[in-house]
Formats: C-alpha cells, sequence, structure tokens
C-alpha cells in the first residue's frame, strides 16, 4: 500500500510539470504570435528612402526646402548643389520651395526614387521692378517616367469624340489599377473631369478605383468640383436655356423647340480648334436642317465688336449668340466649361443626347434620327 502511494504521488507530480511545460509554451506561442503580427505590420507600413539632388544656375540664397505630404525639408545649397533624403509610404507630390512667391512645378517622388533636377533662375523686370523667375529646366527620369509617357503620348494630341472617350477611358483604367495611389494619376483624372473629355459615369468609376487617402488634396477638391457639374448636365438632363444675345444685339433663347436635333457648340474667336470643319459642317446643315437639324454657336468673348467682326468674316447660316461675361458667366459656370472646344447635341424637348461628339458621330446620329 505505501508502494502504491508513492507511485501515485510521483505520477500525480509528473503531471503537474507536463501541465506548467504545456502553459508555458501556449504562453510563448501567444507571443510569438503577437511578435509575428506586429512585424507584419511593420512590414506593412515600412516607408521607403529616396534622394533628390539638383543643381541651380543662377545666383541663389544657402537654403531650399522641399514640401511633400505634410513634410518641409531644408537644405544647405552649397556651390550651387542641395540634396534631400526622406520617406515616403507611397508616390506622392513635392514641390520645391525657392522663396515666399516662388515654388517649383510639381515634382513626383516615389518610394525608393532617385531623382535629379536642374533649377534655372531668369531675371526680369515688371512695371520697373527687378524679378526672379524660377523653373525646372530638367528632370531625370524616375519611376513616374514612364506612367507620364504612357499617358501623355496618347493625351497630348485628343480630339474630343466618343470613340476616343472610350479608348481613354481604358487606357485610365488600366493605370489607375496597376497604380491605384498614385498622385501622378489622381492629377490627370482631375485634369480629365476638367477638360470633359470623360462623362460622369465614366468619371465615377474610375475615382472608385483610387487608394484616394494617399491623393494629392487640391486633386480630390478639384475633381470632385467638376464632377458635381458634370453629374448635373450629363446626358438625359435638360440643358439650360437662358436668354443670351444675339447678332442683332437683341435676347434669345438657346433652344426654341422647334428643332428635333440641336447641336450646341461653345467657341471664342481666339480658340483656333474651338469650332468643328465649318465647310463640312455647312454641308451636313444644309442636308440634314430640313429634315429638322438645328446649330446653336454661343461665343463666350467678352468683346461682342470683335465676336462680330469675325462672323461678318465667316458668315454661317445658324444661330449665334454670346454670353460677354465668358467663363465666369452663370451659363459656363453651370456648366463647367473651362476649356474648349465643347458641345451638346440636344432632342427636341432640351434633353442632352451627347456630348463633344465629331463630324462623323454626328451624321450617324442624324442619320439614325431624321428622316
Amino acid at each position: 500500500m505505501r508502494l502504491k502511494a508513492v507511485v501515485n504521488s510521483s505520477a500525480f507530480f509528473n503531471l503537474q510539470n507536463i501541465f506548467k511545460i504545456m502553459k508555458q509554451l501556449f504562453l510563448f506561442s501567444i507571443i510569438l504570435i503577437v511578435f509575428m503580427g506586429c512585424e507584419t505590420t511593420k512590414k506593412e507600413t515600412k516607408t521607403d528612402q529616396f534622394y533628390l539632388k539638383g543643381i541651380i544656375s543662377g545666383d541663389f540664397g544657402e537654403q531650399i526646402i522641399l514640401k511633400y505630404n505634410q513634410t518641409s525639408d531644408t537644405a544647405k545649397v552649397e556651390n550651387n548643389t542641395f540634396e534631400f533624403r526622406g520617406e515616403i509610404e507611397s508616390p506622392s507630390v513635392s514641390k520645391l520651395i525657392f522663396n515666399d512667391e516662388n515654388t517649383s512645378e510639381r515634382i513626383y517622388i516615389s518610394p525608393n526614387d532617385t531623382i535629379f533636377v536642374e533649377v534655372l533662375i531668369e531675371n526680369d523686370t515688371i512695371a520697373g521692378q527687378p524679378i526672379e523667375n524660377f523653373f525646372i529646366n530638367r528632370i531625370s527620369e524616375n519611376s513616374t517616367t514612364e506612367l507620364k509617357t504612357k499617358f501623355e503620348s496618347f493625351y497630348n494630341d485628343f480630339e474630343i469624340s466618343k470613340s476616343n472617350r472610350n479608348q481613354l477611358f481604358r487606357l485610365m483604367d488600366s493605370l489607375i489599377d496597376a497604380h491605384p495611389n498614385h498622385d501622378y494619376l489622381g492629377e490627370r483624372l482631375s485634369q480629365i473631369a476638367t477638360d470633359q473629355t470623360l462623362l460622369y459615369d465614366d468619371l465615377q468609376k474610375l475615382y472608385v478605383k483610387f487608394d484616394k487617402n494617399q491623393l494629392y488634396d487640391e486633386d480630390v477638391m478639384l475633381f470632385k468640383k467638376y464632377l458635381e457639374r458634370r453629374k448635373e448636365f450629363q446626358i438625359g438632363n435638360k440643358f439650360p436655356n437662358p436668354e443670351l444675345t444675339n447678332i442683332q444685339n437683341e435676347k434669345e433663347k438657346i433652344i426654341d423647340g422647334e428643332a428635333e436635333l440641336t447641336l450646341v457648340q461653345f467657341w471664342t474667336t481666339w480658340c483656333n480648334n474651338c469650332k468643328m470643319n465649318h465647310e463640312q459642317l455647312e454641308k451636313i446643315y444644309r442636308v440634314y436642317n430640313y429634315k429638322g437639324f438645328e446649330i446653336v454657336d454661343i461665343s463666350l468673348n467678352t468683346n461682342k465688336e470683335v465676336w462680330i467682326e469675325k462672323l461678318m468674316e465667316n458668315v454661317v447660316p445658324w444661330k449665334n449668340l454670346i454670353d460677354t461675361k465668358g467663363f465666369t458667366g452663370d451659363l459656363a459656370n453651370d456648366l463647367g466649361i473651362v476649356n474648349l472646344p465643347q458641345n451638346y447635341l440636344l432632342n427636341k424637348q432640351g434633353h442632352i443626347l451627347d456630348i463633344n461628339i465629331n463630324l462623323k458621330e454626328l451624321i450617324i446620329i442624324l442619320n439614325s434620327n431624321l428622316k
């Protein structure tokens, strides 16, 4: 009996040790998981260094500032050169601050970028007062260069049309998929919204793909401003119909409700690309006018005499109106017209059928709707 008691006591002691060891292993595993989680978080939020070096051609002070995200770094200017090193989490807008009045154009910096810039200083005078102009003459290739090349090679020669809109949407869609937090694409989408080279639905589809917390605040605000205008006057919505001044200096509505289809074009006398090819457009007008097609040109010239003089040189058979408040007038402001050309195709009730179409697309629509 005594031997049995000893054996049971020893077994109980061993069982306690096993539980103790298991408890220690469990605690160790918890600590390990927490530690690994912290390391993962560190890795996810890890920032990467960039290096920017510049040379200044011209007399400059002792310091220069680089502003990016919420950071302002100061560097010494020695022998007309300067350099910055910093850390960023994603591609960001940066600007060189030369003095209280002058900053550089945007410089896009991405993690692990090495960038070289050349700054030029030009001396000038305004009203007899000496001034200095600063601008970036050259910037080295970096991780944003390929992105800019892909966009600009298409957009710099962009002609407004429905078919080109589709191509532009596909290009932006693919670029944002590849770079959803890149400030450069945020800037470009704001430009596209301002130019109205894409319409409301497509702008919305592209915008939701961005990591918006990473975008430059100014671009987001500008985009939202013009997105609201595109929403209010998108396809299917009613076009505004205020009274404007005609060439006889009389007030006249834009739409009179008689034509089945009306093409409203915005232009100015100094805009070379504003109007469609008038020679071809006149041929279209003469073929389809009797079937119910009308054209209305709206000038945003602020000088009525210049507008009249231009019309006398190139007489056209359709209605011509002018808003002498130009781009600051209620009509241009409501529609969000900043850049030209712009055109709207309207039905008899004054609803928008399409926006910014070319001559070929116009003929197809006219053939489909006017018999």
